[in-house]
């Protein structure tokens, strides 16, 4: 007899770069951590950058290998495919075949009138349902399955408050487990689960000047930051979250 393989074993990766030089390009580095994390999950692939307050992201089926070809980021790649910025996010996905479709693929992206907001996540969401049921009675509609949607519809929908206020009301919502990593036209946001089940860890990079690092750095396993030139600094903390800016 097979055995049915446990949920927690549906691991994703996430990764999120933020430079404090603005002409400072990160998604190489991004790409390079995605590398490292593609055990994590080998069915899609995607990135997200964020460039003069601009959004661009590309994501698609296949490995890292195949979505972002090149060893050298994208020297291979298509100009029309190409994205750059001083700060973005990536994922790996692992899926089971019912949800192994493009529509699912992360990161997921949501363009305001004034800002643009994408959101990658490991994780799943035990009251997802309700998620939805909520966002429904806003007139929202979702055009995937992912729980990645859900989170990210329900800070948009807050919003309009302020960005904390919409990152903690939302937080304090969802229940299950999670490592989220968000990207605005200002910052590079993490959050972890309350009870740490899905790992997310904190990393620097390039020489510090007075007392500042050249950039931050969010992943889901710490090899992934050595991978990408940085250094690891701590684990996030369960219930943490953390705001990276300027």
């Amino acid at each position: 007899m097979i055995a049915e393989p446990d949920k927690l074993h549906e691991e994703c990766g996430v990764f999120g770069v933020f430079c404090n030089d603005k002409e400072q390009d990160a998604v190489p580095m991004i790409c390079s951590g995605l590398f490292s994390l593609q055990h994590r999950g080998q069915e899609a692939a995607g990135i997200a950058a964020m460039k003069d307050n601009v959004l661009e992201v590309h994501k698609n089926m296949g490995l890292v290998s195949n979505v972002f070809p090149g060893e050298s980021a994208f020297a291979q790649m298509p100009s029309d495919t190409k994205i750059s910025g001083p700060a973005g996010i990536g994922h790996v996905r692992y899926a089971p075949s019912d949800t192994n479709t493009i529509e699912n693929v992360q990161p997921f992206i949501i363009r305001l009138m004034h800002d643009s907001i994408a959101a990658a996540h490991n994780g799943s969401l035990t009251n997802a349902e309700a998620a939805r049921e909520l966002l429904e009675k806003s007139s929202i509609g979702l055009t995937s399955k992912s729980d990645c949607e859900l989170i990210l519809n329900l800070i948009v929908k807050d919003y309009k408050k302020d960005l904390l206020s919409a990152l903690t009301d939302t937080i304090k919502f969802i229940k299950g487990s999670y490592a989220l990593t968000i990207l605005t036209k200002d910052a590079l946001i993490g959050a972890r689960d309350p009870n740490g089940i899905r790992p997310l860890c904190l990393g620097q990079f390039g020489e510090e000047k007075n007392g500042i690092p050249a950039g931050w750095i969010l992943s889901s396993e710490s090899c992934a930051i050595e991978a990408a030139g940085g250094k690891f600094i701590r684990d996030i903390e369960p219930g943490e979250l953390v705001i990276i800016n300027r």
